[in-house]
């Protein structure tokens, strides 16, 4: 569930997705997290986070992700692993 492009939420009682109707109503997302991430992306209705529903059944890898500081410094020293925006 998420703001992701390739795979955004929608909201069922309107079908606007999850980023269009955060960026229509950004109380919702709060003035901390606002603050505390680029206000660009929050304008935008993009979330810092990405929420996953995993299911008991079955154990899966745990992902994480850097913030915006360290995800540059990995693809700069490895941009073969770690891939760029506009590498995806």
């Amino acid at each position: 569930m998420g703001t992701h492009p390739k795979s955004p939420s929608h909201v069922l009682s309107s079908g606007e997705t999850l980023a269009e109707h955060l960026k229509a109503h950004p109380e919702l997302m709060g003035a901390s997290v606002t603050k505390k991430f680029e206000a660009e992306d929050a304008e935008k209705g993009n979330l810092p986070f990405l929420f996953k529903v995993l299911s008991i059944e079955k154990a899966l890898s745990i992902q994480t992700h850097p913030d915006k500081k360290t995800a540059v410094e990995l693809h700069k020293n490895q941009p073969d692993i770690y891939k760029g925006a506009r590498d995806v």
